[in-house]
């Protein structure tokens, strides 16, 4: 072969490299503008879904560089897709607000909100409705209550007392509502009311001192046990510290200066019947009237007893859930025994309501105090 033979091969060669290289060069090109194309178009297709379709887009196969663009592609998308949906919230929120007045209640205070309504076995409900002590003054408008309480106790309503009494129009529902328990710090109920009694009739002064003797302590609840003993405290503040502490040391000091024989005798008029004076006993029936009598009274003698019980050191049970400072509660804790009674002062509606328990956590492993809350809650919003 002659060197002019062997240029023209060479030239020939090199031109067909040339033109091959310039046609995969072209040919990528014209593919990386596809798939440039391809990527914008899906892009602006995903953003017109849900969020979870956006999430799908992640897991398509791509090389290293590609799955961050659209990572961080989809991340923008998903930004701008939960400022739509935070957008859309708050203007259904501020409609909602403004359509009617028990609406914006509802809104503005979460906490008596209930996204999911318990469920209601109907099997168990009519079982129970059979077996429970169940009186209610009106069958019609009184028996949704009864089967929203009912779904949310179960079987465990068998160790209960439930009383319900609307204030404003007399409705009353009970469930084994006569059913006496051991009262513990419920007590201090009548106590106080009796001590009140007894001012309003002229035989105390609430500004009196009365001094602490060694028959009053009693450990437990309550503040004055770590208090200076050796001084003094009127009456009305050792009100205060039985309602609001429930304090065992004022409790007593109250009970002996007002006279145990008044205290009982006070409480067996209000409820109607004697009760067990060696180990006090009560029912919801029975501490459902107390809060009525208290409620009623004409003079308001026992109002600032009522104020006491807006604010106790035992917020968990009734008024948990419910809007802070409309719950006037008094609980009741001892051994086996859980209790909680109150006037829930409602601006439409103001009602009653007491529960009373016994072995709820021994037979049911359930917290009672939680118990309580979710009944009550449902009760607000169901009445």
């Amino acid at each position: 072969m002659n060197n002019k033979y062997k240029l023209n091969f060479f030239n020939n060669r090199l031109s067909s490299y040339i033109i091959a290289i310039f046609l995969f060069c072209s040919l990528s090109a014209h593919l990386a503008a596809c798939s440039s194309s391809t990527d914008t178009k899906l892009s602006t297709t995903t953003f017109e879904y849900t969020s979870q379709s956006i999430t799908e887009t992640t897991t398509i196969p791509t090389s290293s560089e590609e799955s961050t663009t659209t990572t961080e592609l989809v991340d923008s998308i998903t930004d701008r897709t939960i400022t739509q949906t935070t957008t859309t919230v708050t203007e259904s929120t501020s409609t909602k607000e403004t359509a009617s007045t028990d609406e914006t209640v509802q809104v503005t205070t979460s906490e008596t909100e209930k996204d999911d309504t318990p469920p209601i076995n109907e099997d168990i409900i009519e079982s129970l409705k059979t077996k429970l002590d169940i009186t209610m003054s009106d069958d019609i408008k009184m028996t949704p209550l009864l089967d929203i309480i009912l779904s949310v106790t179960g079987n465990m309503a068998n160790n209960m007392g439930i009383y319900y009494y609307d204030l404003t129009n007399g409705d009353v529902l009970s469930i084994n509502g006569d059913r006496q328990f051991r009262s513990a710090s419920t007590a201090k109920i009548f106590v106080v009311m009796a001590m009140y009694q007894a001012v309003a009739e002229g035989e105390l002064k609430l500004d009196q001192v009365i001094y602490y003797t060694e028959n009053d302590y009693e450990g437990g609840t309550g503040i004055l046990q770590n208090m200076d003993l050796s001084q003094g405290y009127t009456l009305a503040e050792l009100a205060e510290y039985a309602i609001k502490h429930s304090d065992n040391i004022a409790y007593r000091m109250i009970k002996r200066v007002t006279g145990s024989e008044k205290c009982y005798s006070f409480y067996e008029s209000i409820i109607g019947h004697p009760t067990n004076r060696s180990q006090t006993q009560m029912s919801a029936i029975d501490a459902g009237k107390l809060l009525r009598h208290a409620y009623t009274a004409v003079d308001g003698r026992f109002n600032t007893m009522l104020d006491h019980m807006l604010y106790t050191d035992f917020e968990n049970n009734i008024p948990k859930h419910l809007p802070a400072g409309t719950v006037s509660n008094k609980i009741g804790f001892y051994s086996t025994f859980y209790h909680d009674v109150a006037i829930i002062h409602d601006s439409s509606s103001p009602y009653i309501l007491t529960i009373f328990s016994d072995s709820l956590t021994k037979t049911y492993d359930i917290d009672p105090s939680s118990l309580l809350a979710d009944l009550s809650l449902e009760v607000y919003n169901r009445r």
